[in-house]
């Protein structure tokens, strides 16, 4: 995979929007468990994210490393609820292009374990 690639860093906030409206975007983008009959049965719901290869620095939820053609369906997204956003393009780097790669041979599961950077980002969908 030798050099680098441009990504793309999305950072946002929703914090000026309706709690509602927090919500719905969230389970959009990073979809969510459904629960039936007395949560007798459970169903994982996909979001965007799912079908998108990312890191999330940190943990921090609200800080996106995406490849740069991936990048503008995220902001549609974002925009279409009235996120405050930043986007910027970004040199991604060896370990970088091993995360954001993976899934071209591996589609995402809901283990949220390939953002490779720490057990608070692997544990995104439990939230």
């Amino acid at each position: 995979m030798g050099g680098t690639l441009e990504g793309e860093l999305i950072v946002f906030s929703a914090n000026k929007m309706p709690k509602t409206e927090q919500v719905k975007l969230s389970k959009r983008l990073y979809g969510y468990r459904d629960r039936s009959q007395r949560s007798k049965y459970l169903y994982d719901r996909e979001g965007l994210l799912n079908r998108i290869p990312h890191i999330i620095p940190l943990g921090r939820k609200a800080i996106l490393v995406t490849r740069a053609e991936d990048a503008q369906t995220i902001i549609q997204l974002l925009q279409e609820y009235g996120a405050q956003i930043y986007a910027r393009a970004i040199k991604l780097d060896e370990e970088d292009l091993k995360i954001l790669c993976r899934d071209l041979e591996h589609p995402r599961g809901r283990d949220g374990g390939e953002s490779g950077l720490d057990e608070e980002a692997q544990t995104q969908d439990d939230q």
